[in-house]
């Protein structure tokens, strides 16, 4: 029979620090965990001619530490440094019943994942009409992986035993500004830049035995935006305008594996969204 379960845990605890100068300090230690345990009749028939059952364990511990400045001056920040770790352990089993086929795969993945970022913004009031914003994060992320899998009877051709295992180091940095005019209290106009990344991974159980398709890319995209926020007839309305263009390279896709007639992540050469 069919059947879907989920058990999860989230924990978060924030201190504040409010010092004389008026400067706050904010630490925010968070753990989550969760376990899940899934069975599904793959063939979609009323015969048992294939069964799946997944289970995955997750738990993630993080760390965050910031600092603020007051807002009531011309310059404003904040400061602050994040790390994590977290790993994640997937079972998946198969059971074929179908034609010349009569036999289960085995299937184990296990990854670990560190992640530590530093970072800051600060906006200054140049006068009573323009602002500027820029920000800065540098990220570094290490993971690393392994799957195995054993198979017994006879099974599919493409159901593979070769071990799988990879290890990612990377680093990014993400710049952003803005450009903020305020003409009077109902009229703002503004423009700005960001660059944005993602980390690169591993696929979680994927059954195409190669190394190539067990490992895909980081992503990163560069955003434009303009726009105006406006206040109109004695406030009794609004008007936000804006126009933005984001290009993406190497973006993270879910791609069809015609081999094992299965959707898996890969990366896309790039893509652009704008409007």
């Amino acid at each position: 029979a069919d059947f879907d379960n989920a058990n999860s845990f989230n924990s978060v605890l924030t201190i504040n620090k409010d010092f004389a100068n008026g400067v706050t300090l904010t630490a925010i230690t968070a753990y989550s965990a969760f376990d899940y345990d899934k069975q599904i009749d793959s063939d979609f028939t009323i015969n048992p001619l294939l069964r799946t059952t997944f289970q995955e364990d997750f738990n993630q511990v993080s760390q965050e530490v910031r600092l603020t400045s007051p807002n009531d001056g011309a310059l404003t920040w904040i400061v602050g440094a994040y790390a994590h770790r977290n790993e994640i352990d997937m079972h998946q089993n198969t059971g074929i019943l179908m034609g010349p086929f009569n036999g289960a795969s085995d299937r184990l993945f296990n990854q670990t994942d560190e992640s530590y970022s530093l970072y800051g913004q600060a906006t200054y009031a140049l006068n009573d009409q323009w602002k500027l914003t820029a920000g800065l994060r540098q990220t570094w992320e290490d993971k690393a992986a392994d799957q195995t899998r054993a198979t017994t009877g006879a099974v599919p051709p493409s159901w593979v035993n070769t071990p799988l295992s990879g290890q990612r180091k990377e680093s990014q940095l993400d710049p952003s500004v803005q450009v903020q005019y305020v003409l009077d209290r109902n009229t703002m106009f503004y423009a700005s830049y960001a660059k944005g990344s993602k980390a690169g991974g591993f696929v979680g159980a994927q059954s195409t035995g190669g190394q190539n398709a067990f490992e895909f890319e980081g992503e990163t995209s560069q955003s434009f935006e303009v726009g105006a926020k406006l206040t109109l007839l004695d406030g009794r309305a609004t008007l936000n305008l804006a126009a933005y263009t984001s290009k993406f390279e190497d973006l993270q896709v879910s791609g069809f594996n015609a081999a094992t007639n299965a959707f898996i992540t890969t990366n896309a050469a790039s893509a652009k969204s704008q409007g």
